[in-house]
């Protein structure tokens, strides 16, 4: 299953002002929505998984956005920054206790942006993770 990077990338824009803001990316490894930081002041990019972001790193470099972003490998959890927005990308349903992380994104940044799976979407049953997206969510309510 494809997912359509540009649209989400579109969607994206359309539903936040980036424009000069300082980003808290949390599971931004991927690298697949680094055009929000063209826009920003900064990116503080978290993840846990050093090889993520070492292809963050890469992709950066290519996209001439290195400058505009600090990469951290750590547990979210560990982190105490503060920026304008902290923004989950696809892997609040990864986190232990995505109700924690949330009150934890509170104290960082006055606005939250989830981007995440829906519950009964197709991606979240092909990858078997229907149970965490909807555990994720109910945080979120």
């Amino acid at each position: 299953m494809a997912a359509d990077i540009i649209k989400i990338i579109e969607n994206l824009f359309e539903f936040y002002d980036f424009t000069d803001q300082r980003i808290i990316s949390v599971g931004a490894g991927g690298g697949q929505f680094i055009e929000y930081g063209r826009a920003s002041k900064h990116v503080i990019a978290i993840d846990s998984d050093k090889e993520a972001l070492r292809r963050l790193e890469n992709i950066l470099l290519k996209s001439q956005l290195s400058d505009k972003f600090t990469l951290i490998n750590s547990d979210f959890s560990l982190v105490n920054m503060f920026g304008d927005v902290v923004m989950f990308e696809f892997c609040l349903h990864e986190m232990k206790d995505p109700e924690a992380a949330i009150h934890h994104a509170l104290t960082m940044a006055p606005n939250i942006l989830i981007n995440d799976h829906w519950p009964g979407s197709s991606w979240a049953y092909i990858v078997d993770e229907e149970d965490k997206v909807v555990n994720s969510w109910k945080a979120v309510e």
